[in-house]
């Protein structure tokens, strides 16, 4: 009777350190695996951020300020600029003659002058080069875009019918955009593209 006692307080003892191990080996068990968790989270190496590449590395036009004091014709200013007096012809467009004295005056031309004068006389204006132009033409007249309040004056002349678009030997930079308002003013038959107007 005192053995089978004794047998029955050893398993029953034996069942309690073994339920206590392995309770012990669970619990220490779950603070190892969120250990390496953390430990593999903060290691895992991550892709470097790599900045966009620019799609272009055209640098922003630079513009030359200028005060318009006279309006030759509809494509053609004289301005100050810095103090000095200079003459612009201006890039990509012809408008219709009024002072040419080997010429007559031609259809529309004394509107696109008028025009002009409107728009520009006194006006402070920005003057932007074309290195594919170059600086001069052959009367040393200073080649130019002309913008007036951010707006380009060149373009918005042949929208709307004052002027031809103009290439004289090369392509110049705004061609593609001057040839679609030249396109779209013909469609609309605007200024010197009117037949009743100009015939």
């Amino acid at each position: 009777m005192l053995k089978q006692k004794s047998t029955i307080f050893i398993l029953t003892l034996f069942f309690l350190l073994l339920i206590t191990l392995i309770l012990g080996i669970f619990s220490t068990s779950l603070p190892k695996q969120n250990t390496q968790t953390e430990q593999t989270t903060k290691t895992m190496p991550i892709s470097p951020t790599i900045p966009t590449k620019l799609t272009s590395t055209t640098q922003p036009p630079q513009r030359t300020p200028a005060v318009v004091t006279k309006v030759v014709d509809g494509d053609t200013l004289k301005v100050r600029i810095d103090g000095y007096d200079e003459t612009i012809r201006i890039i990509g467009i012809d408008t219709p003659e009024t002072v040419d004295p080997r010429k007559p005056v031609q259809c529309f031309g004394v509107a696109a002058s008028n025009r002009a004068k409107k728009l520009l006389t006194g006006k402070q204006i920005e003057l932007e080069k074309d290195i594919s132009q170059g600086d001069r033409d052959t009367y040393q007249r200073l080649l130019r875009y002309v913008f007036i309040e951010n707006i380009d004056y060149g373009l918005t002349t042949i929208e709307e019918g004052y002027a031809h678009e103009y290439t004289y030997a090369v392509p110049y930079v705004y061609q593609a955009a001057y040839k679609q308002a030249q396109n779209n003013a013909k469609a609309s038959k605007r200024g010197l593209w009117d037949e009743n107007k100009c015939p």
